[in-house]
């Protein structure tokens, strides 16, 4: 009985001291696995920080001479990144890599690529991220504007995020098209002509990676055009997350002063992200240079991009909200409607031709709402505006040593007819017509001369609108004498016309 006794004990004991060999042995296996894990994701960043490197310091080099657009620096670039598309496996979008189109009496370059989806479905539906890689050239002094950071960062980011998605390529539903434009510097041209090349397919989503090489001094990634997928947002979120970065989200492009080549999709109402890490890099400056780029946050930003255009191409229910920036809404070369609020200020004059002596100038200032009624290249422009005026005038009794200050108010009609450009941004427009004012009580000369009430003139104008900012130049001139005498008898002034000249800005809805 003792013997069985200690047998069975030492079966016992073997059955324990196996079970904590495997115990041990998965936990060693388990650690090592973390450890080669870390070691291959630290390799992997590794790679991707030094592939960012080695694009961003081609691009930005002295040799390339800045890239401008259309030259033969920027075809060394555009055959670079063709390059690179061919060796990750890339397909060509349109028969070839390059899309090469027309503007004015020049050729630019495109380098467009596509990585099929999976779905038999989806993959007729584009997910599209793009980057310009043209940039200002040389200054007169021969300084080179290397644009590391515009835009030779969003360049070497969406290669390396076209890395990352051949890898994932059987996750992709949609089919994503990768691009490269030319000509952006020169008026968003390069990705204006892709977005017309793709009008008659399912884009369902442009991301624009535009200047993303200076995370850590801006503190965040900006995306601006959420307001355009409000219902999935949630995928930025995780993906910023998970790449360890902070993202600025802002519902929509609204600056007058710049955009960024998403332009051109969002006039055809296609969703749209404009992704950026701010204007704090030396923006269109000799010192912009790849050795001022940090490089961790372009890696982190470049693996956001990645994530965020994989969710979005696997996901079969994504879509847009329908909603696109006022500055992005398509034009309507039809009859438009428009109001505002205006303010200007100027000089002032009255004109005496067949005196023998002159008024000095004065001052005017006016201020009102205006309507503007668009149709094509022509317009009406109408309001009304109070307008104040005030002159030193001669004394018609000691006109060459005495003068007295003429004061007018009035309530001020203009209707001018125009013709203008019309471009979403920016249009010029010169204006001619007439006005009617009537003059209030205690303008004039006190005692002296009285301002007619009734006075009517000519109007003209000259001016730019900046999206909804308007700034012009108005010019009017009475038809009518400007007063008559009193009772006391003293003869009004023949000839004598109100003018004046107004630099105005306004607000327009």
């Amino acid at each position: 009985m003792r013997t069985a006794a200690h047998l069975f004990s030492f079966r016992e004991e073997l059955r324990i001291f196996a079970q904590l060999i495997e115990r041990t042995m998965k936990k060693l296996l388990i650690s090592t696995f973390l450890a080669l894990g870390c070691l291959f994701s630290a390799y992997a960043q590794d790679q991707l920080k030094q592939n960012l490197e080695t694009h961003l310091y081609y691009f930005a080099a002295d040799s390339l001479n800045g890239r401008a657009a259309g030259s033969a620096d920027a075809r060394k670039a555009a055959a670079y990144i063709r390059g690179q598309f061919e060796s990750i496996g890339l397909q060509p979008l349109f028969e070839d890599f390059y899309h090469d189109f027309e503007y004015g009496n020049d050729t630019y370059r495109n380098v467009v690529a596509v990585i099929p989806g999976s779905d038999e479905t989806l993959r007729h539906e584009y997910i599209v991220l793009g980057a310009h890689y043209d940039h200002l050239g040389v200054r007169k002094d021969g300084e080179v504007y290397n644009g590391a950071d515009d835009n030779a960062s969003g360049s070497s980011a969406i290669i390396e995020v076209a890395r990352m998605l051949m890898a994932r390529r059987s996750e992709l539903k949609r089919s994503v098209i990768i691009a490269s434009f030319d000509a952006e510097e020169i008026g968003l041209v390069g990705s204006t002509k892709l977005a017309q090349a793709l009008k008659d397919s399912t884009v369902r989503l442009m991301l624009s990676a535009d200047m993303v090489g200076w995370y850590k001094v801006n503190g965040a990634l900006n995306l601006e055009g959420t307001g355009t997928i409000d219902d999935h947002l949630n995928v930025l979120e995780n993906s910023a997350s998970a790449n360890g970065i902070a993202i600025h989200k802002k519902k929509f492009e609204d600056s007058i002063l710049t955009a960024t080549d998403t332009e051109g999709f969002a006039q055809m109402g296609i969703p749209t992200l404009a992704v950026d890490t701010g204007l704090k890099s030396p923006y269109h400056k000799v010192e912009d240079d790849a050795d001022l780029i940090d490089f961790d946050g372009l890696c982190h930003v470049t693996t956001f991009l990645a994530d965020v255009v994989s969710a979005y191409a696997a996901d079969p229910q994504f879509a847009g909200s329908g909603r696109v920036a006022p500055k992005h809404k398509p034009m309507n070369k039809g009859l438009e409607l428009h109001g505002g609020l205006r303010a200007g200020a100027g000089g002032a004059q009255i004109l005496l031709p067949d005196a023998a002596f002159d008024c000095t100038n004065g001052h005017s200032y006016a201020g009102g709402v205006m309507l503007k009624l668009d149709y094509k290249y022509t317009g009406i422009m109408t309001g009304a505006l109070f307008n104040h005026q005030k002159v030193q005038f001669p004394d018609p009794a000691a006109p060459f040593t005495d003068a007295l200050t003429f004061e007018q108010n009035d309530i001020r009609v203009p209707v001018e007819l125009l013709l203008q450009t019309r471009n979403r941004i920016s249009n010029m427009y010169i204006g001619f017509g007439g006005w009617y004012g009537y003059t209030l009580p205690g303008s004039g000369i006190p005692y002296m001369l009285d301002s007619e009430r009734h006075m009517y003139g000519t109007a003209w104008s000259i001016g730019v609108t900046l999206g909804h900012f308007f700034v012009q130049t108005d010019v009017f001139r009475s038809l009518k004498t400007f007063a008559e005498g009193p009772s006391t008898g003293i003869t009004p002034i023949p000839k004598a016309r109100l003018y004046s000249t107004d630099f105005t800005i306004g607000l327009c809805f």
